[in-house]
């Protein structure tokens, strides 16, 4: 599937997750490719599968992920993995493959049972959440942040019943905007955004009261929601 993360009101990753043939004829891979990517320093994925149409065989890296740290964890029907480097990529391309073994043959991920549980890119700087057709919400929805109080991060949870042009800035006790954590097409899904307490302007924010907003346009309708949290330092 296709989607994108946007987080530090700075960068943005388009990344798709896609299926393909293996080296052999009884394998498939489940590939990660970046496109038009800034900067991607780690991501950690992980998912369940259908241990009757796929038998994992190992993780491949590629040349943009050959000089990061790599873990997985494969297991009879989940899967984890885990890339970090010092030096971030920047380049369009194959972050990382699972190769599995299988006697079938698969049109895209749902067909084969592959079900996202988890997606993150750079960890807290980039907005993370991945659509699947088990978790799909049915209403729009905003969550309290998480820790509040907070210092210095926090995390804000949303979700979308359908695609739309979503909308999360952060305001001051006086109704400034002074950062916006997502602004963008996104997909149905459920997500999670941190945000590490500074401005737009990449400045501290100082401590007190500050208000997030979701604002989202969809071809169900409008939604919009306040929630607010409070900054100690």
């Amino acid at each position: 599937g296709l989607g994108k993360s946007s987080g530090n009101g700075v960068l943005a990753t388009a990344y798709e997750f896609s299926l393909e043939a293996g080296a052999a004829p009884d394998e498939v891979a489940l590939v990660l490719r970046l496109n038009g990517t800034a900067k991607v320093f780690s991501t950690d994925i992980h998912f369940s599968f259908d241990p009757n149409r796929l038998t994992p065989l190992g993780m491949e890296t590629t040349n943009l992920s050959n000089a990061m740290s790599a873990q997985s964890r494969l297991g009879s029907r989940t899967i984890s993995v885990a890339l970090a480097g010092t030096e971030a990529v920047s380049s369009e391309g194959d972050l990382v493959r699972i190769i599995f073994r299988t006697n079938q043959q698969f049109r895209d991920l749902s067909e084969a049972s592959i079900s996202f549980t988890k997606f993150m890119l750079n960890e807290a700087q980039l907005l993370t959440g991945v659509e699947t057709s088990a978790q799909i919400p049915t209403v729009f929805g905003l969550d309290q942040n998480y820790p509040n109080p907070f210092n210095p991060t926090t995390m804000i949870r949303f979700q979308l019943p359908t695609a739309g042009s979503v909308t999360i800035a952060i305001y001051d006790m006086l109704g400034r905007e002074i950062r916006q954590l997502v602004n963008g097409d996104q997909p149905a899904g459920y997500y999670s955004i941190v945000w590490d307490g500074k401005t737009a302007s990449g400045s501290p924010a100082s401590s007190g009261v500050y208000f997030y907003r979701i604002s989202a346009k969809s071809d169900r309708g409008d939604f919009a929601m306040v929630k607010r949290m409070l900054l100690v330092r």
